[in-house]
């Protein structure tokens, strides 16, 4: 029987680097683990727990390998009865709610181990191969016809299938139409994850109940009814500045009227004058011009006045006379 060997028995080199973790799928693809949860059968928000657990994780040896398999150089194809598996788990869980959907990892033919292919894309270089058992190191070249099949140590198969279809976008033109993986891509990525109804649910929309006129809600005789709350009148600051008026006046109150009396200066006797009665001064010049203005008045007022009296005595003479 073959060796089957695992994901840290390959190297770019025949010098075997320590092992590091490489992810199937990363968190900035976010069509790719979105998609997944819904298909998978997993729970809203999972897929973020699950990034660094080793389902999600590859075991490699080199960082040259690292580097081959995310930029997808390199990828592990499912066998077409795992992904056929899928298919029916994926058809599933797009159709049915969400009470009755299945979990991928609680499926028993995902469970057992499976071979996967090796796929190799636009490389050329030599690929070496350290046994699982013997430690025997061997040499492979391109077109790399002589592999073994593969084993993958913790992560599974449907992961494994997001990151192979993701490889398959890099085959040459119409190279991957109709391929088992391309379809399993399509039919995970057409699941509409998160659902609508679960990220917005609808709005229940209440009738409103309106009371006639004519009902009375009736009161039990133990309720006091209250009188409603005096409300106090805010003072403005135009209230509390405008002069009150005066409760009595001088006609009303004598005494009052009496004790008023005009205010003098200090220094005489002599009353202060009203505002109202001081005289308005003016300034010299408006007195002239004032004064010489009805000066000319006056003189044409008794130069008309002199005529007629001449034209009275005229009219006077010729009545006598006649």
């Amino acid at each position: 029987m073959p060796a089957i060997y695992t994901e840290d028995c390959i190297s770019f080199s025949p010098v075997f680097e320590d092992i590091s973790e490489q992810k199937l799928v990363e968190a900035e693809d976010t069509l790719a683990f979105r998609s997944h949860e819904g298909a998978a059968g997993m729970n809203i928000g999972e897929m973020f727990e699950k990034m660094d657990q080793p389902v999600n994780l590859l075991y490699l040896r080199s960082r040259r390998v690292h580097q081959a398999f995310e930029f997808s150089k390199m990828a592990f194809l499912p066998p077409p009865h795992t992904i056929a598996t899928l298919q029916d788990l994926y058809h599933h869980n797009a159709k049915c709610s969400m009470s009755e959907r299945k979990r991928f990892d609680e499926i028993p033919e995902l469970h057992q181990d499976c071979e996967y292919v090796l796929d190799i894309l636009r490389f050329c270089d030599d690929i070496f191969l350290r046994h699982p058992v013997t430690g025997e190191v061997t040499m492979h070249q391109f077109p790399y016809g002589d592999m073994p099949r593969f084993r993958l140590r913790t992560a599974h198969p449907s992961l494994a299938s997001v990151a192979a279809d993701r490889h398959l976008a890099g085959w040459p033109s119409g190279y991957s139409v109709g391929h088992p993986l391309d379809i399993l891509g399509q039919t995970r990525e057409a699941i509409e994850w998160p659902p609508l109804d679960l990220v917005c649910p609808p709005t229940k929309t209440t009738a409103r109940r309106t009371r006639s006129p004519s009902h009375q809600q009736k009161v039990s005789p133990e309720v006091v009814l209250l009188p409603p709350p005096v409300k106090r009148a805010r003072k403005t600051a135009m209230t509390m500045n405008r002069r009150q008026p005066a409760t009595s006046s001088p006609i009303s109150s004598p005494d009052l009227r009496l004790s008023r009396k005009r205010k003098t200066c200090a220094d005489t006797d002599t009353p202060v004058p009203s505002p109202t009665k001081r005289v308005r001064t003016q300034p010299a010049e408006a007195r002239t011009i004032a004064a010489n203005g009805c000066s000319r008045i006056a003189g044409a007022c008794r130069a008309t006045r002199s005529v007629r009296a001449a034209k009275t005595k005229a009219v006077s003479r010729m009545a006598k006379v006649a």
